[in-house]
């Protein structure tokens, strides 16, 4: 993504909230975007999205913990 573009849609996020990402402007461009590369993401599919937090995933390592999160 062009430097000046990701700027752009973060200030918008900071602007709209994260929700809009799901339901607003930004999802209609990124749902845009991906019909245009031959995708078929539409705005319904992103505003149906949650996302669901849970624990991270505990490696240990050499005496130590590292911290992944899980996909």
């Amino acid at each position: 993504m062009p430097q000046d573009l990701l700027k752009a849609t973060l200030e918008h996020v900071a602007a709209s909230g994260p929700r809009d990402i799901y339901e607003g402007d930004l999802a209609r461009s990124i749902a845009a975007d991906v019909k245009a590369a031959g995708g078929t993401l539409s705005p319904e599919d992103l505003a149906a999205f949650r996302a669901h937090v849970r624990e991270p995933l505990a490696i240990p390592y050499r005496g130590g913990r590292s911290t992944r999160r899980r996909n």
